[in-house]
């Protein structure tokens, strides 16, 4: 794990440094369970230079902790003292390290800290122990990770109080967040003054904000929040025990050296509970397989309304990117509950270049008009989905009242009936094995996606005889065949459901356009 203490830089503290250079071959190897874990610092003498071995017989494991921080690093009085070195901020005047734990979804973590009774607080920097999640906050910007830390910080007033410092998924600028609480709520924190801190910490699942950080100084609750740590569902947990204890910044140096001490700490892991999410309750998945093509396929069906009886409204949205986006990078940035690959993309373009075909239309406003040889989805309200004839104008389509349309492939199903067999034939690959994406539609305003394996993934494919005997047995009243192939994408809450085709299995194919059904959090 990461433990650090400053001891004065005189000589013998420095000789201290190269003492047992051996040592560092012991880095990294964990020799304990580090789920639950209790250090007093009671079993070392004191006055020596906490160094990698001992850590290592604490915690069980240890990274990064250099020979110049085991010089800042003392047992002192029974506890963990580290100095914080004059005239330096940053790593180089403090210590920074890090040790893997197990990975659990839920911590609670207690320690004492107390500052010396002259300690120059300066401007502000970080203390103490944290979490790290994920990819840790390196891995902000893609969702895929955060860390949970402890701060002190000045007002304009000269207070200078604790406060919470967390990287997660949905944090508003580029630094920590501290959610604008601090501790005390007025007035000051001070040297020679011990201050208990409890940390909890509770992973968030999927793209749910079902995770929790909560700070507690001396048993007064400072943060209480719920969070999303991420947005990689394989990346919730913490892995990581963090110690950083240094002056952030240029400009928040201090003209001395300054000494704080750690007492009683304690890690322990939990199980959480989690109750069931909006998005959780409003759709159903299942997997299944057809004996006649011999292929693997998902439905998924999206009620009508939700517990509260209000419509859930599948919309359609284009990438933010030229090339394109991935279902998982645009279910991320666009907070999708459920997304979807829609249509196809134009050919002939430059390079990294993906642009939908034909008519698309975005909540009411006519994004492309290119009249098409295809077919288009229409979405009127309340979902009711109807395919437009090739060569319809978008005009039109927005006038007869689809306020969301876009051109793929064609019609399935109509009215509970099968299409004809020559509006299958007007598409050339309908009678070949492949990949499809399908949207359809119950009575009851239900819309069901079927999504189906090919290619030697999940299965030889389906054609679009196959994909109208399936959905003619499930009675839907509508069925429009999206795009397929390498395309075929379905995302739910998070994580892409369907096989990889592209690369031999291994990559994932950005497009141009979703459906989607937002997030809804309740706030």
């Amino acid at each position: 794990m990461l433990l650090t203490s400053a001891a004065s830089c005189n000589k013998s503290v420095l000789e201290s440094e190269y003492a047992a250079p051996e040592l560092e071959n012991l880095v990294g190897n964990s020799i304990m369970s580090t789920n639950n874990i209790s250090v007093d610092w009671n079993n070392w003498t004191n006055g020596v230079n906490y160094n990698v071995a001992m850590a290592i017989a604490d915690f069980g494991d240890i990274h990064n902790f250099t020979h110049a921080e085991q010089a800042r690093t003392l047992i002192s009085l029974n506890r963990l003292r580290v100095t914080l070195l004059k005239n330096a901020y940053g790593a180089s005047g403090g210590v920074i390290t890090n040790s893997e734990i197990d990975n659990l979804e839920a911590y609670e973590m207690n320690y004492k800290i107390k500052f010396h009774a002259d300690f120059d607080f300066a401007t502000g920097g970080r203390l103490g122990f944290g979490f790290q999640i994920g990819d840790g906050a390196a891995g902000v910007a893609n969702g895929e990770g955060g860390t949970f830390r402890l701060a002190w910080d000045k007002d304009a007033n000269g207070d200078v109080y604790f406060k919470p410092y967390i990287y997660y998924a949905d944090q508003p600028g580029t630094s920590g967040d501290d959610f604008g609480v601090r501790y005390p709520a007025s007035g000051s924190i001070g040297g020679s003054v011990w201050y208990n801190v409890k940390m909890v910490f509770k992973a968030n699942t999927k793209l749910d904000r079902n995770g929790r950080a909560e700070l507690y100084i001396n048993g007064v609750q400072v943060l209480n929040a719920p969070i999303r740590w991420t947005k990689d569902h394989a990346k919730r947990k913490v892995n990581q025990l963090l110690f950083s204890n240094y002056r952030a910044g240029a400009g928040s140096e201090s003209t001395r050296n300054a000494n704080i001490w750690f007492d009683d700490f304690t890690l322990t892991g939990t199980t959480p509970a989690y109750t069931p999410t909006w998005c959780d309750s409003v759709y159903t998945v299942s997997r299944h397989y057809d004996a006649i093509s011999e292929t693997y396929y998902h439905l998924t069906e999206i009620n009508h309304e939700d517990n509260n009886g209000d419509v859930i409204r599948l919309m359609h949205g284009h990438a933010a990117k030229v090339a394109g986006e991935t279902g998982t990078e645009f279910a991320r940035r666009m907070d999708c509950c459920l997304a979807f690959n829609a249509s196809m993309g134009k050919s002939n373009l430059p390079p990294n270049v993906r642009e939908p075909v034909g008519i698309q239309i975005i909540d009411g406003n006519i994004v492309q008009p290119l009249i098409s040889r295809r077919y288009t989805l229409g979405i009127k309200d309340e979902n009711e989905l109807l395919a437009y004839l090739p060569w319809e104008t978008a005009t039109n389509i927005l006038n007869d009242g689809a306020n969301d349309a876009l051109t793929a492939f064609i019609p399935l199903i109509e009215n509970h009936q099968p299409v004809s067999q020559a509006v299958l034939d007007s598409v050339g690959n309908s009678s070949v094995k492949h990949p499809r994406q399908v949207i359809a539609q119950y009575d009851n305003g239900n819309i069901l996606f079927l999504s189906c394996g090919g290619r030697g993934y999940d299965g030889e494919g389906m054609t679009a005889n196959d994909l109208v005997r399936i959905l003619s047995a499930l009675d839907v009243r509508f069925a429009f065949n999206l795009d397929g192939g390498g395309s075929v994408t379905t995302v739910v809450n998070g994580q892409r459901i369907t096989p990889l085709i592209d690369g031999h299995g291994t990559a994932e194919r950005p497009r141009p356009n979703w459906l989607y059904i937002p997030y809804n959090h309740g706030d």
